[in-house]
């Protein structure tokens, strides 16, 4: 909201050090409540900024208005009749009406109403001040913080995130008298604890940010920060002629964690490149927080970038820290890889008996063993839709019961995101089909590449749906702790991609429920659910992709069908005949023959051709003509949804006409049933590729 105004308000807590990950989203929650009170409240404001960084939490409102507007307000009293007396004096109801509104009887004005004439008294409600309303909407923004773990300190009882140290209130020039969070309102600040750690007095509150930054050794933006490291990240690398891996929500984190941030680069022993980069990896961005260094082509050097909260004046010393506590962490990793490679990675499945997959449906070794027949399954075709290749089931096999192998590993216990990499990497140590070791790494990749990937991870969602619906355990409303939307989502993809799109998805979804042991799902409709719940998914992205294409799966989806790959391509085709000049026709007649047959409860479906009249036989002809010519292109393979929508476009003139120069529902019982079968049959004729009636 704009208002012509000069006002600047800062507010900044000081804090010890916050939680990082959480820092970036408490602070919008800040700005967000702070705008939404303000707004509220109708107090003008041009703009409201927030500044976050591990000791600070800094709401800054530009523009603000010098108080709320002021309001006009009519206040209804007593019925006229009854305010006055004979003498025309106030009478006491009037006298108690004046008193609860402090108004005078000077200021009574005569209201006529539908119901009679009362007493009415205009007032002007002056707005509040901005030094009165904004101590109340601070209060009540910190209160809405996100982070649901909060502190005691000291002998108080107040409680926040982290223990609070100073707080600074301005209105432009003059302090704002308030508390908040234990503290009492000033003009300080204070710079880096170990830079400038004595106070920062603000004469008036544009000063911030840039006294912090000019005087505090302090970026209050986080934003700033981040784009500082980066500079600096990639001033150090250019040196090296390489590349810096910069995972984003590590760069906001380590720049949440610095207020004055000083990138080193780094190096460690060549001798550690013998243990998988992914491996070191996690360790150097997992345990300390830094940036792993990579050639042009993508391999690890022996380098890496730390980010200091100080500028040094010896900062070799902090670069042989570093090292000195890298050194110590890439032990423990080559320590893990190691003793991970003493024994084959099928020597780890064992392990996994011990481990639940989900209370009351066994273990993780159950799991495994489930996905290991089905992926043969589909790989050795015994569902319609994919030819059959015996090795191609056999690598299956194999690697759906590796698939959860490496999770008994130490490395992948200490490092829970190399799941799948370290899976890969154990089984090429063990000699593995180098297709199968792939197929570990990618069953948990967004695309795989491989159909053994894609077989792999399938099994995988298919398994958690069918299992979790199958004990009641689907997703409610925002609620969904099992992450089976997103299981859906993967499911749908994967069955629309190459090989697979030809499966069969109502067998396999009953393949995967007969493999869980007698009992353990008790809910009987466990493969319908599934199957409605994956065709959710599927309209919901349609939707979000536009109108036609969500009305077109509609179509599509009303028409049985065997797999994803044939209701896309019927989209595809349903979508692309809508937009033709023959479709309008054919929709609207599918619309009104629905309709005519919904009404009928037995139908023979015979048509006598003795009882056909000229238009009934005009339009029976065509039908006969095209027929075939409809059905030929839905026996190819893949069949060709858009030639049969093309052909079905034929019968567009022919339609208009009949229902144009026929009435169907005549008095004459044996006419009419024998134009409801002619109709029947044109029903059928036009569902051929989807129900064109919700295009």
């Amino acid at each position: 909201m704009t208002m012509h105004a000069t006002h600047t308000f800062l507010l900044e807590l000081g804090t010890e050090e916050l939680p990082p990950k959480a820092l970036d989203g408490f602070a919008q929650v800040l700005k967000d409540q702070m705008e939404a009170q303000l707004r509220q409240a109708s107090l003008g404001f041009q703009d409201v900024q927030v500044f976050a960084g591990p000791r600070r939490l800094t709401i800054k409102i530009l523009g603000l208005a010098q108080s709320q507007p002021d309001l006009k307000s009519a206040r209804k009293g007593p019925a006229w009749d009854s305010a006055l007396d004979a003498h025309n004096h106030p009478t006491p109801a009037l006298l108690g009406f004046l008193k609860s509104i402090d108004a005078k009887v000077s200021e009574i004005e005569m209201l006529e109403t539908p119901k009679g004439r009362f007493v009415q008294v205009q007032q002007i409600i002056p707005g509040r001040s901005a030094q009165a309303l904004l101590p109340l909407m601070v209060t009540e923004s910190f209160k809405k913080h996100p982070i649901p773990k909060t502190m005691r300190w000291g002998a108080g009882a107040i409680e926040f995130v982290r223990p609070t140290r100073w707080l600074l209130a301005l209105l432009d020039s003059e302090i704002l008298q308030m508390d908040l969070l234990g503290q009492v309102s000033g003009n300080k600040t204070f710079g880096h604890r170990f830079h400038h750690p004595s106070p920062i007095t603000l004469t008036h509150a544009d000063q911030y940010p840039h006294i912090l930054e000019d005087q505090g050794f302090v970026i209050p933006c986080a934003l700033k920060r981040r784009q500082k490291i980066e500079r600096q990240i990639q001033d150090l690398t250019d040196r090296l002629g390489a590349q810096a891996s910069v995972d984003p929500e590590l760069l906001k984190e380590v720049s949440n964690i610095v207020e004055w941030p000083v990138s080193l680069l780094c190096q460690f022993d060549q001798d550690f490149l013998t243990v998988p980069q992914e491996a070191l990896i996690a360790s150097m961005q997992g345990h300390q927080k830094c940036f792993p260094v990579k050639d042009r082509a993508g391999k690890l050097l022996p380098y890496f970038i730390a980010v200091s909260n100080l500028e040094s004046k010896d900062p070799d010393f902090i670069i042989q820290g570093n090292q000195k506590v890298m050194r110590a962490r890439l032990s423990d990793a080559k320590f893990f890889y190691k003793t991970d490679l003493i024994v084959k990675l099928e020597a780890y499945t064992n392990g996994l008996k011990n481990v639940t997959f989900q209370a009351g449906l066994g273990s993780l070794f159950d799991k495994t063993g489930r996905l290991e027949t089905l992926s043969y399954r589909i790989a050795q075709s015994d569902f319609k839709g994919l030819e059959g290749d015996t090795q191609l089931a056999v690598n299956a096999a194999c690697a759906a019961g590796l698939s959860k192998s490496d999770l008994m590993t130490h490395m992948v216990m200490e490092f829970p995101e190399l799941q799948g990499v370290m899976g890969r990497e154990y089984a090429r140590a063990s000699g593995e089909n180098p297709e199968v070791c792939e197929a570990l790494f990618e069953q948990y990749q967004a695309e795989p590449q491989s159909l053994l990937g894609k077989i792999l991870a399938l099994v995988d969602h298919v398994d958690n749906l069918v299992a979790l619906f199958g004990i009641n355990q689907k997703p409610t409303g925002s609620k969904d702790p099992y992450a089976l939307r997103r299981a859906g989502i993967r499911a749908v993809y994967l069955l629309s991609q190459g090989a697979l799109a030809g499966l069969d998805i109502k067998a396999l979804l009953e393949a995967s429920r007969a493999l869980f042991k007698e009992g353990l799902l008790k809910n009987p409709n466990v493969c319908v659910e599934v199957y409605e719940f994956i065709l959710e998914r599927i309209a919901q992205s349609c939707k979000a992709e536009r109108a036609l294409m969500a009305s077109a799966f509609e179509a599509a989806s009303s028409v049985e069908f065997g797999s994803l790959g044939e209701l896309f391509e019927k989209i595809k085709a349903l979508e692309q005949f809508a937009q033709t000049p023959e479709a309008p026709s054919l929709i609207a007649a599918n619309k009104r023959v629905s309709h005519l047959l919904q009404k009928q409860d037995e139908l023979s479906g015979q048509i006598d051709p003795a009882l056909l009249q000229e238009w009934d036989q005009v339009l029976f002809k065509k039908m006969e003509l095209i027929s075939d010519r409809v059905k030929t292109p839905l026996k190819q393979k893949p069949p060709n949804y858009a030639r049969a929508l093309e052909v079905l476009g034929q019968l567009n003139v022919e339609v208009d006409l009949y229902f144009e120069k026929t009435m169907i529902m005549v008095d004459d019982l044996a006419l009419r049933n024998n134009r409801l079968a002619l109709l029947k049959k044109l029903h059928g004729l036009l569902m051929s590729v989807g129900d064109l009636s919700r295009l």
